[in-house]
């Protein structure tokens, strides 16, 4: 047999230690029932919470429904920014109408442009 150090204590020891004082420190020591019952709630809680995930995974029907709703927010969003901006543009355009005008003509100049280009 070779000699332990401090470090190198035997697992097996440790454990019945650590045993001991769990049973210790609850003020009666619990049976092999009670702790295959504690067991056994605990596997149904986590049991019960992977089935939940699953069942919440499986449902493509919902989660297609809560993706359609979050896209409809943002466009919502997105439209509201948009009418902002027109509406300051708007209002940028009343107070001076020249750039408004240049930027018509260089756009109506693009479609003829590429009207004459299709024939």
């Amino acid at each position: 047999m070779t000699q332990q150090g401090p470090g190198d204590e035997d697992p097996r020891e440790t454990r019945r230690e650590a045993s001991a004082e769990d049973r210790s420190s609850e003020g009666s020591p619990p049976t092999d029932s009670e702790h295959l019952r504690q067991e056994i709630r605990e596997t149904r809680e986590q049991l019960g919470e992977t089935i939940e995930a699953v069942a919440e995974k499986a449902d493509v029907k919902a989660r297609a429904a809560q993706e359609v709703d979050e896209r409809k927010q943002q466009l919502r969003q997105k439209q509201d920014e948009a009418k902002a901006r027109a509406a300051e543009l708007g209002r940028k355009a009343k107070g001076n109408p020249r750039p408004t005008v240049a930027v018509a003509a260089f756009g109506a100049a693009l479609v003829a442009g590429w009207l004459v280009r299709r024939r």
